[in-house]
């Protein structure tokens, strides 16, 4: 029952149908039944009669004739105000629909290694968001030995890691960059006058080395044999991160990637490009079936562009 406030005029709108309420919604919008019409893609006298029809259901005039315009009686205007707000939610409803269709929405879930952890992945998704209003992001920083495993669990839609990690059967693995290692130090030290460090600038500096496991540091250790140095190693950690911390404090050097030292350089660390190269080679692993996800390719692609850039951060 639609009650307008005179009980004798009450009706029961055995015949009303939602096609009647969108024609109102849009006699409202476009302010003439000629708009409503092109709205609806429809002829005028279609319109029309829908109006008559509604009108006839509610026992009420909607529209009052002022000429060529259409004067909305408060009874259209109640009706309305009730319609505009669920026409809102439906646009964004097939707004959401189209963007999950072309693959700019969606829920994405990433894993990453700490220095992908820090700046380039988090940028990465920032830009992601920002482009794609309706993704939602959920992040999360893993080390290298258990990062493989979350994907191949169905934990994770993409994880980026670094050559040399685990990666579990049945992933599709792709490169997304090269960095080369650099050299980080406190300003007090004497490397601070070279711009370039090699092995034999590190002779009698102490040493704090990233885990023996890492490639990385299988890299630098071969370096260092080929050199004919010594490491005088007083410290191994997991994280670049953590060397840096030491180094802040004047304790010893490090050789580690460009982002960790780009996201960590201030006052109390100094960066300097390490030669002979070591690089540093980074992937990303993902279930086969994401291959041609968009918003996987769109992140894949970004922290590829970031891994790019990163290598312009020497010292």
């Amino acid at each position: 029952m639609v009650s307008f406030g005179n009980p004798d005029m009450d009706k029961t709108p055995r015949g009303l149908r939602l096609r009647h309420l969108e024609v109102l919604h849009w006699i409202m919008t476009r302010g003439s039944l000629t708009g409503a019409a092109e709205a609806l893609n429809t002829s005028q006298p279609t319109v029309s009669r829908d109006l008559s029809e509604l009108e006839r259901q509610l026992g009420r005039k909607l529209f009052l004739r002022e000429g060529r315009r259409l004067r909305p009686t408060p009874e259209a205007e109640l009706i309305y105000s009730q319609i505009a707000p669920n026409y809102m939610c439906a646009d964004q409803l097939f707004e959401l629909t189209e963007q999950v269709a072309s693959g700019t929405a969606g829920r994405i879930r990433i894993a990453c290694i700490p220095c992908l952890g820090m700046q380039v992945v988090p940028d990465t998704v920032s830009a992601l968001v920002q482009a794609r209003p309706h993704c939602q992001v959920d992040l999360q920083i893993h080390s290298r030995d258990t990062i493989a495993d979350l994907v191949r669990d169905s934990k994770f839609d993409v994880v980026f890691s670094v050559v040399g990690g685990k990666v579990a059967g049945g992933l599709s693995v792709e490169p997304i960059g090269t960095v080369q290692a650099v050299c980080v130090f406190h300003p007090s030290s004497r490397l601070s006058a070279c711009s370039v460090i090699t092995p034999a600038d590190l002779a009698d500096e102490s040493f704090i080395a990233l885990d023996p496991s890492y490639m990385s540091r299988q890299k630098v250790n071969e370096i260092f044999r080929t050199a004919g140095v010594a490491m005088k190693t007083i410290m191994t950690t997991q994280t670049a991160v953590a060397a840096c911390g030491v180094v802040k404090n004047g304790f010893g050097v490090s050789i580690i990637d460009p982002m960790t030292a780009a996201f960590s350089k201030d006052e109390k660390l100094c960066v300097r490009p390490f030669a002979p190269a070591a690089n540093f080679d980074y992937i990303a692993a993902f279930p086969r079936r994401e291959i041609n996800r968009p918003l996987v390719r769109a992140v894949i692609d970004g922290v590829r562009n970031r891994i790019t850039a990163a290598n312009a951060i020497r010292h």
